[in-house]
């Protein structure tokens, strides 16, 4: 008779943490709808690593560079109509998933790239090449010249 409640118990066990197991599954699985989609979370953050870099080039103190980071933030929040509160939420969700998170940022990468290539393009374009003198005769060197210098 002692055996019998220890097979029960066992069994018990055996189905709670089972349970646990397909709670937790489905909770990292299902997105909650106050979680941002991936389109915008990728453009709240490229707007701020953006803004960010303006920031630091500015330079100034660190205590008032942060506080520009805060406003900046609260902006880009405001126009992309996202409360604080979702963003947060929605980056601690994409950070347990890093299959996703990392398919963020190398969307971000990507954009950035091409943003700077439109940028270097035009200034490309815009620059004048090198003068190069055809009518300079130039002499050639001679063996010991060439020697000298290897």
């Amino acid at each position: 008779m002692s055996s019998f409640p220890k097979i029960k118990f066992v069994h018990g066990v055996k189905l709670f943490g089972l349970m646990g197991m397909l709670c937790t599954f489905a909770c990292q699985n299902t997105r909650d709808s106050m979680i941002l989609d991936r389109e915008k979370m990728t453009t709240v953050l490229l707007e701020y690593h953006l803004a960010d870099a303006i920031v630091d080039n500015k330079g100034g103190p660190l205590v008032q560079r942060n506080i520009h980071r805060e406003e900046i933030m609260d902006e880009i929040l405001d126009k992309e109509g996202v409360n604080r509160e979702i963003f947060y939420k929605s980056y601690q969700y994409y950070l347990i998933m890093p299959a996703q998170f990392d398919s963020i940022y190398v969307d971000i990468l990507d954009r950035l790239q091409v943003l700077q290539d439109s940028i270097q393009a035009p200034a490309m374009l815009n620059r004048t090449p090198p003068r190069i003198d055809t009518t300079k005769k130039v002499k050639p060197k001679t063996r010991k010249e060439r020697s000298k210098k290897s």
